[in-house]
């Protein structure tokens, strides 16, 4: 380290080692990125067959250039001096006067990021300090809730046809699974032999028959006969119309299941869903 009799020489040779360091910087790091970014924007203008800046491609490229080296600089200032207690040499002039170009333009640039920011921020907070005038915002706040009523969707009411649909082949489900626990409960006696079992299970299905149309037959034809005012397909593939078989029966478990898609066939206004392809 070189003994210095004033400081100012002291910053004088910190300034030539950064103006050093800078030079190096530029030289290597700085120029490489440069001329990737100039490359890339000769690739994207070729692959774009022309449509794309070239100039502005080539401008972007320069700044990112520009802000890589300022990051360079503001590290290359603090090692500066540490390498001028290290070094044993002195700079040149041309290089201190380097350096004190550089960090001349890192301050303008510093100042000119602050003012940026405050302006900013202070359009930012003026913007939301502005005294609104009261009747165009009553006007806005009528017009927002003249759009929110017009697309606004009526609730669905509990006694919609989809909702008695589910609600009436819950039922179901739930009554025909009852008399199978009913039937599974009752096994094929010890003493009983197994025509007069077969007899037994006939039987309790014949009356199982009985209540299901007793409890559910008439709903199920109002619904169905609902579905069909609204221009629903209440067909079930291989076994004919749903009103021909309340007709003639009460629905059985799997005919219970093909009701309950029924439902997906109206939406909660009670409309009827008909695919557009």
């Amino acid at each position: 380290m070189a003994k210095h009799t004033h400081w100012a020489k002291l910053w004088w040779a910190i300034l030539q080692q950064f103006g050093k360091e800078c030079y190096r910087t530029w030289v290597s790091e700085v120029l490489s990125m440069f001329a990737g970014g100039v490359a890339g924007a000769m690739k994207d203008y070729l692959l774009s067959h022309g449509h794309t800046s070239f100039i502005d491609a080539v401008f972007n490229g320069s700044i990112g250039a520009a802000i890589v080296f300022g990051l360079y600089a503001i590290v290359n200032l603090f090692r500066s001096i540490w390498l001028e207690h290290k070094s044993e040499s002195a700079g040149t002039n041309r290089q201190g006067v380097g350096g004190a170009f550089v960090v001349l333009l890192l301050v303008c640039a510093v100042g000119s990021g602050v003012v940026l920011a405050y302006e900013s921020f202070r359009s930012d907070i003026t913007t939301l300090s502005a005294s609104a005038d009261p009747g165009a915002k009553d006007a806005e706040l009528a017009q927002c809730k003249a759009k929110y009523e017009a697309k606004k969707v009526p609730a669905e009411s509990p006694k919609s046809l989809r909702r008695r649909i589910w609600r009436l082949t819950r039922e179901m489900d739930d009554f025909y699974t009852v008399k199978r626990q009913e039937m599974q409960a009752q096994p094929l006696g010890a003493n009983e032999d197994q025509g007069a079992y077969q007899a037994r299970v006939q039987t309790h299905w014949q009356e199982v028959e009985q209540e299901c149309k007793r409890k559910f037959q008439d709903r199920a034809t109002g619904i169905v006969q609902e579905l069909k005012a609204k221009g629903v397909n209440t067909h079930i593939l291989n076994d004919g119309d749903f009103s021909v078989i309340l007709d003639q029966r009460c629905l059985g478990p799997q005919e219970v299941a093909g009701l309950r898609e029924l439902a997906y066939r109206v939406d909660a206004q009670d409309n009827a869903i008909t695919p557009t392809f």
